[in-house]
């Protein structure tokens, strides 16, 4: 049986206010499983409800397309013509392309969202902010099994040189794996937020840098990427172990 609370309280010892501040399970369906506390629960149905029409029409359609016909409301869910990832691997061309995970950027309410599928009916969902001035129009960047990551871990030129994409990533929660304190988490976090970082320069190349330098580098969304990926990775252990599988007409309160 699966232990919503027991889940909450994972998910609420894995966010970080200042760079992910909530974390929460849904259904295919936009039904709320578990989530990290505090919680504004409207917000969240608004962002579940907002994955699922998106997920839902980012699956139906072939990832070699340019562009995704859909809309809600005065937002286009697209996928850019100069975006790479919406491109089908070399390697994965026979038979229909799953998706993997979802990138939604939202300008109006300055962060952004990250979604990836732990089961078939399962999704896990990363609220992370964004840098002032990162976010201008509200896109999407969908994920098919054997697509590329977004975003990537293969630095620009402008990351090598030293500018990077986003917030430094709190020393110690930068995704590695799922924390299993609340409290150390917040710690370090605070620590990591009150030390002024180093010149991102400082004579060292790209391949000199230390992990934590290369997240910095990267940016916050890639730390929120890396979260989310970790936080995924151990839940799904979790209920493979457990023997846990989400029923697919399943609906919860």
């Amino acid at each position: 049986m699966l232990q919503i609370k027991g889940i909450s309280e994972l998910l609420t010892k894995n966010v970080d206010k200042a760079i992910y501040p909530h974390i929460f399970l849904m259904s295919r369906n936009g039904t709320l499983i578990a989530y990290s506390t505090p919680v504004d629960t409207n917000e969240a149905k608004e962002i579940a409800a907002m994955v699922t029409l998106a997920w839902n029409d980012f699956d139906r359609k072939d990832p070699s397309s340019f562009s995704i016909a859909m809309t809600a409301g005065a937002h286009h869910f697209h996928a850019s013509a100069s975006d790479p990832y919406r491109k089908p691997s070399k390697t994965s061309t026979k038979g229909p392309r799953k998706l993997n995970a979802l990138t939604i950027q939202y300008p109006e309410k300055k962060c952004s969202v990250l979604a990836r599928e732990i089961q078939a009916n399962l999704i896990l969902v990363l609220m992370g902010t964004a840098p002032r001035g990162t976010l201008t129009e509200f896109k999407t960047h969908a994920e098919w099994v054997g697509s590329p990551r977004f975003p990537p871990t293969v630095p620009t030129d402008r990351q090598r040189q030293g500018t990077p994409s986003g917030a430094p990533s709190p020393k110690g929660t930068d995704g590695s794996r799922p924390s299993s304190s609340a409290s150390q988490e917040s710690t370090t976090a605070q620590k990591a937020r009150a030390v002024k970082p180093a010149p991102l320069n400082g004579g060292k190349t790209w391949e000199e840098l230390s992990d934590y330098e290369k997240d910095i580098r990267l940016g916050a969304l890639h730390v929120q990427r890396k979260k989310l990926d970790s936080v995924a990775v151990y839940v799904r252990n979790e209920f493979s172990v457990k023997g846990f599988q989400m029923p697919i007409d399943a609906s919860f309160p």
